[in-house]
């Protein structure tokens, strides 16, 4: 609910970010903002005298508990079961899916530790099938692309490489493990 404490003060629409101030792990953090999410804030009518973003018109203040907002869309949706949090587990979730990386994403959300962000971002077998066959279409290009053969005599990106192939483009480097010669 840190957004909800959003000021306008914390706000670079020039920058395309905001700040989050000292939220619970105690440290500030920037946050990139989306075309969408910039259009939506400059869309926001500002309360002369409000510092808050997210502002009750009746009291002036920050908006406490955007609770029955959120029942009655929930139920107009006929998502009886979503939460607030569920909006942070599906951002983290499609970052991860869209190509982010795990430690970009515990940046962005804030998390001290890498296995809470682990369990933010929940796993799709079908998108991990996916990144497999992108990464072994990639290999198969560098091996072509430095003039080894594939397994089968082939010269197509998506044929099987062979373990000799792979394996040339290699050495064994002490405790380095493997790194390209």
């Amino acid at each position: 609910m840190e957004g909800l404490r959003l000021r306008w003060e914390h706000l670079s629409i020039p920058r395309g970010n905001l700040t989050v101030q000292a939220s619970k792990n105690y440290k500030t953090r920037e946050i990139p903002l989306t075309d969408y999410a910039i259009q939506l804030l400059e869309s926001l009518p500002r309360i002369v005298g409000v510092p808050f973003v997210f502002v009750n018109v009746e009291t002036r203040g920050v908006v406490k508990a955007p609770r029955r907002p959120l029942y009655q869309g929930r139920k107009n949706a006929k998502l009886p079961w979503v939460g607030f949090h569920d909006f942070r587990h599906f951002r983290a979730t499609q970052w991860v899916l869209h190509g982010m990386d795990i430690r970009t994403v515990q940046g962005l959300l804030g998390h001290n530790d890498i296995e809470t962000t682990m369990r933010y971002s929940h796993f799709s077998p079908d998108h991990a099938a996916k990144k497999v066959l992108q990464v072994q279409k990639a290999e198969a290009a560098e091996l072509l692309a430095n003039g080894q053969q594939t397994g089968n005599g082939a010269n197509s990106a998506t044929a099987p490489v062979s373990f000799s192939a792979a394996s040339s483009l290699f050495s064994r480097t002490g405790t380095q493990g493997f790194e390209p010669r």
